[in-house]
């Protein structure tokens, strides 16, 4: 490649921060800034960057990190790593126009092409999600249960707060019954009502109770997920 990738990493472990630098010095990208975290990064030079990758740990909060990154970096392209990624999180990400999901464990050279993919425009995720939608798609044509079918484009995070919307509980409440920040909750209702084409969360609780979302339908769309 003629030019070289230019690269900006948010890593919160310095050896590791430092291998990846290394890693990816060898292989046509060019590292213009490294941080632990993204105050850090956006206090660096890094309007240079094309791709950002940021590796996030268990205990972190996928929605707030989503959400950071499109504020601090709306132009370049955004990669998050973790040891492992939930169903629901690969979802949630792939909605936040997360460009790339990367395990920890792939190789420094599928890491590598991973990021190259994602400079060129694709969507790199991994084979997980892809099985679930296919999964889905076929669930959908074999004729699932009507209540099933209308809420299946949710996620069960999604479900969940559309339970606690009918019972009328604010988004602190919700966060600290589901123990998650309440700018989560926010993040998730936002998704809930584009997805249901509504305008608030007034229409998104009357949506709900008329098609009886709440712990009755969470426990059939939790089996009927697992294909």
């Amino acid at each position: 490649m003629d030019k070289l990738i230019q690269v900006a990493l948010i890593v919160p472990n310095e050896i590791t921060r430092e291998g990846l630098s290394h890693i990816l010095g060898e292989r046509d990208f060019e590292v213009v800034a490294a941080a632990a975290c993204i105050d850090e990064l956006v206090a660096s030079s890094t309007e240079k960057a094309s791709v950002v990758v940021m590796a996030i740990g268990e205990r972190d909060d996928l929605a707030r990190a989503c959400a950071e990154l499109a504020a601090a970096f709306p132009q370049a392209r955004r990669v998050l790593t973790a040891a492992d990624f939930g169903l629901d999180d690969m979802i949630f990400a792939y909605e936040q126009e997360i460009d790339g999901l990367i395990l920890n464990g792939v190789s420094s050279d599928q890491f590598a092409g991973a990021l190259r993919l994602v400079f060129l425009g694709e969507r790199v995720l991994p084979a997980r999600l892809a099985d679930y939608l296919i999964g889905r798609v076929k669930s959908e044509r074999s004729g699932l249960p009507e209540t099933i079918q209308s809420t299946s484009g949710l996620s069960q995070r999604e479900v969940d707060i559309l339970g606690h919307l009918v019972d009328g509980e604010a988004n602190k409440v919700i966060a600290r019954q589901l123990n998650i920040a309440e700018a989560t909750v926010k993040v998730h209702i936002k998704t809930i009502l584009r997805k249901l084409r509504l305008n608030n969360r007034t229409q998104a609780a009357i949506w709900a109770a008329r098609n009886q979302v709440g712990a009755a339908a969470i426990v059939q769309i939790g089996s009927a997920a697992c294909f």
